[in-house]
């Protein structure tokens, strides 16, 4: 086979082309075969793409989050084509530093919302604390009064 004889296909947006010549028509204008329609393409888009992973699996992009984080594998978010059309994501294990440093950030936002539930419970038992105190007073202010009635009532009793 000369090199003549031979064209390499490309990829043109989605489509590949494979340009075939023909020995008895040299003239003749090279063939366009698709490799799939635009609407297909669409249709796919629209649902939700499957996702190729490093073993094979045809995986949709959560179902390999969550086995990657079971697994403590880190997904990077670079979406690439392979050759053959279909999508794959890169999956690297995390490095130690970045697990730490994910770690420490979750334990920030743990001790955050303690503090802040904390910071509630005491507003709370303050607000309580007051109205009882508010409550004590008053029943101290009635009992003084009641008292103050009462040797009233005795001193009018007296005088008669």
């Amino acid at each position: 086979m000369s090199t003549a004889d031979f064209v390499p296909s490309f990829e043109l947006g989605r489509r590949q082309i494979i340009s075939l010549p023909i020995r008895s028509a040299p003239s003749a204008p090279p063939v366009e075969l698709p490799r799939r329609p635009d609407t297909e393409v669409q249709q796919i888009s629209e649902v939700e793409e499957p996702v190729r992973n490093q073993t094979g699996d045809n995986q949709t992009p959560e179902a390999l989050d969550t086995a990657t984080r079971s697994l403590k594998l880190k997904v990077r978010k670079k979406r690439r084509r392979t050759a053959a059309g279909s999508t794959c994501f890169r999956i690297t294990t995390q490095s130690r530093k970045e697990y730490l440093a994910e770690e420490i950030r979750k334990a920030k936002r743990e001790l955050q919302r303690e503090r802040e539930q904390l910071q509630r419970e005491r507003e709370q038992l303050q607000r309580e604390r007051e109205q009882l105190q508010r409550e004590r007073e008053g029943r101290l202010r009635s009992e003084a009064e009641n008292a103050r009635l009462k040797r009233q009532v005795e001193e009018l009793q007296k005088n008669k």
